[in-house]
């Protein structure tokens, strides 16, 4: 069974280095690793030391002003990339550190354009600082809605969680990926859903190639009453777990600071 950390949004989320995407040249050991054990993340770090308790503090995040529409709004949601404006990742970063954020996940992740990989390392390395407050990142390819219209659809979105995946996992500054965040349609007993789900998670899993970072995914704090029947909040997670979706953290997003619902609660 998937370790189950309910997780806060900002809505606050309360969840040998050799690619393109290491570091720097003179951190080619500067892996970070992280676990799970029961309901606790573990974190071992670039130095080896470890594995300890990591409490994540921070939210899911975007890079996007007030006013400002994600690319011109003409993008769709690779628009909402938010590790692919350096300096602006700079600027925020900063402001994170000043209250103690450790980790942050983004909406989408682009995995075409022209430069598109050196701003995502540089936005990584900004993260990192070298290892000197690190805030660490949860990326995310985003999904609308499952299941996929066909499986040429299917087949893309597995390609793009690979392409990111094999380009970022070994930077010290990836804590994990998730699988959307609250995906559109009905959970509800829905094999076709957690099918397509599972390509994808697994499509991560494999580009991971034994590199320890988390997978995971975020579910919506409130019922799901377009499903029929209703899906409480859990009931995301208890579907996932009848299907076995290969995930190693359930996160929740959390967008009332009292959450009432009492099968959240009481996990």
């Amino acid at each position: 069974m998937s370790t189950f950390f309910t997780v806060a949004l900002l809505a606050l989320f309360s969840l040998a280095a050799h690619g393109k995407f290491a570091a720097n040249a003179n951190m080619e050991s500067a892996t970070t690793n992280f676990t799970t054990q029961g309901r606790v993340l573990l974190l071992t770090r670039s130095d080896g030391t470890g594995p300890s308790v990591f409490q994540m503090r921070g939210f899911s995040y975007s890079s996007y002003r007030i006013g400002e529409g994600p690319n011109g709004a003409t993008d769709g949601p690779n628009g909402y990339d938010s590790v692919s404006r350096p300096t602006i990742c700079d600027q925020d970063f900063g402001l994170m550190r000043k209250v103690n954020v450790n980790a942050i996940k983004i909406y989408d992740f682009n995995t075409v354009g022209t430069d598109i990989d050196a701003q995502h390392k540089e936005c990584l390395d900004r993260a990192w600082n070298n290892g000197s407050q690190p805030i660490f990142i949860i990326l995310s390819v985003y999904i609308t809605t499952l299941p996929f219209g066909s499986a040429a659809q299917r087949s893309s979105m597995a390609a793009r969680y690979t392409s990111m995946v094999s380009s970022t996992a070994d930077h010290p500054a990836v804590l994990g990926y998730s699988i959307g965040s609250e995906i559109g349609g009905d959970p509800n007993n829905n094999a076709p859903y957690w099918s397509d789900f599972n390509v994808i998670a697994q499509a991560a899993r494999t580009a991971l190639k034994g590199r320890r970072k988390i997978i995971t995914t975020g579910t919506y704090q409130a019922d799901c009453t377009s499903c029929s029947p209703v899906v409480p909040c859990i009931g995301h997670i208890i579907n996932g777990e009848k299907f076995h979706a290969p995930v190693d953290v359930w996160g929740v997003d959390v967008y009332s600071p009292n959450p009432q619902d009492p099968e959240l609660l009481r996990n």
